[in-house]
């Protein structure tokens, strides 16, 4: 195990060298071009965007993925389940899509969706985990949510300055009473299923909570225990709540969509549980876009970026064989980091401030294609400069350096991670 993960390593620092996606790289071979694939060999697609077509669909196309696809795009609020009850009847979303909005086709919404979580634990215990504010019926919704901003002003070394807005929600529920509430967007779907499969003891190795190695970054695994009964990096969502891609989906079809796919009150068949998990995993990642440079590469390194955001993983060679043995280019090391007060949730929880590393693949892609979706766990970043200017905690010297770069080479950094 140990030899293949240093055998990957080592074809990463040969790699490097040659990431830059600009005028000043100079030609690579294939052999070489092929290990900068960023969904690894079978699931980096070319990024193209169709204006009427999905940001990211399977790259592996066939019978089986056609009738997972259906699945997928299911409109629950309209279809009964095996047992003749409807999804619901509280829910957020009708469909996958109505939160993924990078996998819609026709005209896309241009904002996510945000969902609604209690903010403190009182108000956890008597809704739950989620503020729904859609209701099949005739009666009222959950929650109706209310989000207002606070407008502030980030100052460069330079002088030059840039707007920031944070959003604060609240919702009236049906009950009566007027609670506090924390925003969720949806995470972009590039290459769940590769993340899935990354290998457990690469991960391992960036969890470090106590900062041992006194680089100031005090990341921490969020060891999760669902079908193997043992603990293992589990690198999906925000929290890194799930390893599992189908306890995932699990979640969000019941969270999200109101429905049931417990065996005692099932609304989603084994069979379409099973087809709907396989067209998630099957989603690809774009492929590097022009517009790097080789001095955007080494101020992604200089400012710190790249020690959270860490440019490689490998996956197991036990996995799906579309996403087995592949080394791919997440740029996440997937810890839960403390990310400072700014970012933190409103209200009580212990991991308020602790979120996942999210990876940089395909962000500059939603950015130029979903203007209006956002980054950050709540959407407030409107692209990815702001988002970096809300980096707090372990995060706060790279946000520094970035601050203290000239316009230039801001400008730089940022056609580097747009061009992931």
């Amino acid at each position: 195990m140990w030899l293949r993960i240093a055998a990957a390593c080592l074809l990463v620092f040969c790699a490097i060298g040659a990431m830059a996606t600009g005028e000043q790289r100079a030609p690579v071979d294939d052999a070489t071009a092929a290990l900068l694939r960023p969904g690894g060999q079978w699931l980096t697609f070319e990024g193209r965007a169709d204006p009427r077509g999905a940001l990211v669909e399977p790259v592996i196309f066939d019978d089986h993925v056609i009738a997972a696809r259906t699945v997928y795009h299911q409109d629950w609020a309209h279809r009964t389940g095996p047992a003749g009850t409807a999804a619901g009847p509280d829910f957020d979303a009708a469909t996958c899509q109505g939160c993924h909005i990078e996998t819609q086709t026709g005209r896309r919404t241009g904002s996510t969706l945000r969902i609604a979580r209690p903010a403190v634990v009182s108000d956890r215990n008597r809704y739950g985990d989620q503020l729904t504010t859609r209701y099949l019926g005739d009666g009222n919704a959950e929650a109706r949510v209310h989000i207002e901003t606070l407008v502030s002003y980030f100052s460069y070394a330079d002088g030059t300055e840039r707007q920031l807005i944070r959003p604060f929600a609240y919702a009236d529920t049906r009950d009566g009473r007027q609670v506090p509430a924390a925003l969720r967007t949806a995470p972009l779907l590039y290459g769940w299923g590769l993340l899935e499969a990354i290998e457990p003891e690469f991960l391992g190795h960036f969890h470090d909570p106590r900062d041992r190695n006194g680089d100031g970054i005090s990341g921490r695994a969020s060891m999760k225990d669902e079908v193997h009964l043992q603990s293992v990096p589990a690198a999906l969502g925000w929290k890194a709540s799930h390893k599992q891609l189908s306890q995932q989906i699990r979640a969000a079809l019941h969270n999200d969509m109101g429905v049931v796919s417990d065996v005692s009150a099932r609304e989603i068949s084994t069979a379409e549980l099973a087809l709907l998990t396989d067209y998630v995993r099957n989603l690809g990642v774009p492929d590097r876009r022009p517009g790097a440079s080789d001095r955007g590469q080494d101020l992604f390194g200089l400012t710190g970026c790249a020690d959270c955001h860490v440019t490689a993983m490998l996956t197991r060679a036990d996995a799906h064989p579309e996403v087995a043995e592949q080394l791919i280019w997440p740029y996440s090391d997937f810890m839960l980091h403390d990310m400072g007060p700014e970012l933190a949730d409103p209200g009580d929880a212990r991991d308020a401030a602790e979120w996942r590393t999210a990876p940089l693949w395909g962000a500059g892609f939603a950015e130029q294609h979903l203007p209006e979706r956002g980054f950050l766990h709540d959407g407030r970043a409107r692209d990815l400069e702001e988002a970096i200017l809300w980096h707090g905690g372990e995060a706060e010297r790279s946000r520094i350096a970035f601050s203290q770069l000239d316009a230039h080479d801001r400008a730089l950094l940022l056609a580097y991670v747009r061009a992931l």
